[in-house]
Parts: structure tokens; C-alpha cells; sequence
């Protein structure tokens, strides 16, 4: 095993030891985040166990799904739809379509943008 392997780990160990369970959300998308682009695979891991424990949860974490969302959009937009799915409230479900489709606006605009095409 190499040595970023072993780091990758090793954090998601240490992550797990954290008792406060939005920390823990938190640090798995912070993870997460930092690795879109280097570790896909283990982006979507940290992603879905964030899933996970936002579910488990008993708190409010429209911030943390808001920003899992961003992050897994970034990686697959297919995929983001699929974390949507196991998200446990309409509402909190609802939310996050919502937030794909203004995605999916924002990238739209930025493709005409950068094809030279406009809207008027």
C-alpha cells in the first residue's frame, strides 16, 4: 500500500472516531471535496457515507447536504441524482432537485459561454 493510501486511511479512521456526528459529516465531505479530480472512487465513498450518517442524523443538515450535493454534482451529476434517492425526507429530497436543477442552469450558462453562443 503507498503512502498516500495509507494517509487516506488512516483519515478516514480518524474520522470515524469523532463523536459528534456533523463533524463527522462534515470532515467525510471536506475529505470528499479535496479528492474530487485526485480519487474519484473514494470521493464517492466519502460521499455516500456522509449520505449515510446525514440520514442517521437527527440534526439539521440542509448546509451539509447542499454542499454534498455541490461536491457530487461536480463528480457526476447522474451520481448526485442517485445520493438524492437515498436522502430519508421528501422535503430534504426536494431540496436537493432544486439545487441539481439550478446546477444544471449554472452549467448550461457557463457551456454557452464558453461555446461563444448567447441567449438573445
Amino acid at each position: 500500500m503507498g503512502q498516500r493510501a495509507k494517509l487516506l486511511t488512516q483519515a478516514r479512521q480518524n474520522i470515524a472516531l469523532i463523536p459528534w456526528e456533523v463533524d463527522q459529516i462534515e470532515r467525510y465531505v471536506g475529505l470528499a471535496d479535496d479528492l474530487q479530480g485526485v480519487d474519484t472512487v473514494l470521493c464517492r465513498e466519502l460521499l455516500q457515507q456522509a449520505v449515510g450518517d446525514i440520514v442517521k442524523s437527527s440534526e439539521d443538515l440542509g448546509q451539509q447536504r447542499r454542499r454534498l450535493i455541490d461536491i457530487a454534482y461536480r463528480v457526476n451529476e447522474d451520481f448526485a441524482k442517485k445520493l438524492i434517492d437515498l436522502f430519508d425526507s421528501d422535503e430534504a429530497k426536494r431540496s436537493a432537485q432544486c439545487q441539481v436543477r439550478m446546477l444544471d442552469i449554472r452549467k448550461g450558462i457557463a457551456d454557452n459561454e464558453r461555446s461563444g453562443a448567447t441567449a438573445w
